[in-house]
């Protein structure tokens, strides 16, 4: 028997991810892992995003604004991409995004900075793309 309150976390893990994602899911969630260890993949999504997202203590904006910048330090474009994208959805902005980045160049150099620019870049054009496609 689990001490763990797993089934509200469940709960919210689905709250948060629908606050993210209109579709619920996340665009990284079709990956090795996911395929090959299914629950395993969902596990860790549960107590990610229904333990520590969830957590009023800190913000979902500060959160999702950590994240980017732990994943700047380790330079993975995609999940980068990602989480800039998170943060504008919890209410983070374009250029919000770019100071932080900017500050990060001191503690993580000019390449994985770069990298953080150009998955910012690559994330305010497909915005903006989108905002044009929904104008009438």
């Amino acid at each position: 028997m689990s001490t763990f309150p797993l089934e509200s976390w469940e709960t919210r893990a689905k709250d948060v991810a629908n606050r993210f994602y209109t579709t619920g899911r996340s665009p990284m969630a079709k990956n090795g892992m996911a395929e090959l260890d299914p629950e395993l993949a969902a596990l860790i999504q549960v107590i990610a995003r229904g333990r520590s997202y969830a957590d009023d203590t800190v913000d979902l904006k500060t959160r999702a604004l950590c994240t980017v910048s732990c994943l700047i330090g380790l330079g993975e474009q995609p999940y980068i991409e990602t989480w800039v994208a998170n943060a504008i959805t919890a209410g983070a902005t374009v250029e919000e995004i770019a100071s932080l980045m900017s500050q990060l160049f001191v503690y993580v150099g000019t390449l994985k900075s770069v990298t953080g620019f150009n998955a910012l870049a690559a994330v305010r054009d497909r915005l903006e793309a989108a905002a044009t496609d929904d104008t009438p």
